[in-house]
C-alpha cells in the first residue's frame, strides 16, 4: 500500500510510460518498469550501506533537482515538438504489431527503454527524497518486524517493487489496448500533453532549488514517523 501511494501519483515515470506505451506497445511499459526496478534495487543496497544520510544533504538534493529538471525539460520539449509537428505517427506502429522487433525497427532499442526507466526515475528529486526519508524509515521498521536483516531488506524491496509493477503494467495494458482505437490526431495530442507535463515538472524542480523550497520539503519529509 505504501508503494502504491507513491506509484499512483502523477510524475515523470508515469508520463513517459504512457507516452512510450502509446507509441511502442505494452512491451515498453514492461521495460521501463524493469529499469525502474533495477535502479531501486541499487538504491536499496546503497541505503543499507549508509547512503541515506548523504542523499539528504543540500548539495546532493539541489544537484539532483537541477540536473533532473534539465533532463525533464529536454525530454518534454522533444515530445511537445514531435506532437506539434506531427512527426510521430501511431499508424505505422499499429500496423506492424508489437514486440521487441518493432522496437528495433523503429530505432528505439530494448536497452534504451530500460535506460529510460532508470534515467527518468533518477531525474525526479521527489523519488530520491522519498527513499532517503520514507524508504529509510520503512527499511528500519521492516528490520524490527522481521528480525533478520536480509529477510527485512528483501521483504521490503519486493513488497515495494510489486506495487510499482502492478500499477505501471496495469497502465501499460490500458494504454496498449486503447491505442488501437486512437486516431493519429488524438495520439499526437496525448504525446503533446505528456510533453507539457514533463516541462512543468522539470521547471518546478529547478524553481524549488532557486527559491529554496526543496530544502523545506526535505525537512518536512524527514519528520515523517512510522
Amino acid at each position: 500500500m505504501l508503494a502504491l501511494s507513491g506509484a499512483m501519483m502523477p510524475g515523470p515515470l508515469l508520463t513517459v510510460t504512457i507516452a512510450q506505451t502509446a507509441k511502442r506497445g505494452f512491451i515498453a511499459s514492461v521495460l521501463i518498469v524493469a529499469g525502474h526496478a533495477i535502479l531501486e534495487l541499487l538504491l536499496v543496497s546503497g541505503l543499507v550501506l549508509g547512503l541515506g544520510n548523504m542523499l539528504r544533504t543540500r548539495t546532493v538534493m539541489c544537484a539532483v533537482a537541477v540536473v533532473g529538471g534539465a533532463m525533464l525539460l529536454w525530454m518534454g520539449w522533444g515530445m511537445l515538438r514531435d506532437g506539434w509537428r506531427g512527426s510521430v505517427d501511431i499508424g505505422d506502429i499499429a500496423r506492424d504489431g508489437e514486440g521487441p522487433a518493432v522496437l528495433e525497427r523503429s530505432g528505439l532499442s530494448l536497452i534504451r527503454l530500460v535506460g529510460a526507466g532508470i534515467g527518468v526515475s533518477i531525474s525526479n528529486p521527489y523519488w530520491l527524497l522519498w527513499w532517503a526519508t520514507v524508504g529509510v524509515s520503512g527499511l528500519t521498521l521492516s528490520r524490527g518486524i522481521a528480525g533478520s536483516p536480509l529477510t527485512a531488506i528483501a521483504g521490503f524491496f519486493f513488497g515495494h517493487i510489486s506495487g510499482d509493477v502492478i500499477w505501471y503494467l496495469a497502465v501499460g495494458i490500458a494504454v496498449a489496448t486503447g491505442r488501437r482505437l486512437l486516431s493519429p490526431t488524438v495520439y499526437r495530442g496525448i504525446i503533446g500533453i505528456c510533453g507539457i507535463f514533463l516541462l512543468f515538472l522539470g521547471g518546478s524542480f529547478i524553481y524549488l532549488v532557486a527559491c529554496g523550497g526543496i530544502w523545506k520539503m526535505n525537512l518536512a519529509l524527514t519528520s515523517i514517523k512510522f
